[in-house]
């Protein structure tokens, strides 16, 4: 790795995490309800992420030779993550699923307001995939699976549970997940064309 991506990496990882510990010291008492939500500078923070890790993704399409369209989808995706996070797309769609489906009933609605999130990491997963010999090298490939690792624990974490401290853990395994893969697309960035 190069001293010039170590420090942009550094960079990186000590934003995020300042962000996140000036937001939940600034909550003092109420970090916990702060850290998860929606609406919060957390949001705003993992909107930012996904935003940037989508640049990457659409300048590795620009300088792809082998899978330019795969590399566009990616930063689509990234995009449309982005503006979801920031909008709240997911919560709006989970309100549609329970007034349209469940009649307002929260109890019968359970867990399947939270069902479609399922489908985020399958995407990544899939898309990750279809690049995977364009997101090459140890060091991609290693934040890659740690991308995916944490966003599947926070996709899981989301579903399976109400309760405020995990939400909180979930929103901050999110900002883990999208600093991971803006990282491995940024080294994969740096490596250079085909």
């Amino acid at each position: 790795m190069s001293r010039r991506l170590a420090l942009t990496f550094a960079a990186v990882a000590l934003g995020v995490a300042g962000f996140v510990t000036a937001d939940a010291v600034s909550a003092g008492r109420f970090a916990v309800h702060e850290l998860m939500r929606e609406g919060s500078p957390i949001a705003w923070l993992s909107s930012m992420l996904l935003a940037g890790a989508s640049v990457a993704a659409l300048v590795l399409a620009l300088r792809s030779s082998r899978a330019p369209g795969a590399f566009f989808a990616l930063a689509a995706a990234l995009a449309a993550a982005a503006v979801d996070e920031r909008f709240m797309g997911h919560e709006r769609l989970k309100h549609f699923i329970l007034a349209t489906a469940f009649g307002y009933d929260r109890a019968a609605m359970g867990h399947w307001g939270d069902a479609p999130m399922a489908l985020v990491p399958l995407v990544g997963a899939w898309l990750v995939w279809t690049l995977r010999r364009e997101l090459h090298g140890r060091l991609c490939l290693g934040l890659l699976l740690g991308a995916i690792a944490a966003g599947t624990v926070a996709v899981a974490l989301d579903i399976a549970t109400l309760a405020p401290a995990a939400q909180a853990v979930e929103e901050v395994l999110e900002v883990v997940a999208e600093t991971l893969f803006l990282m491995a697309l940024l080294a994969r960035v740096s490596m250079g064309r085909d």
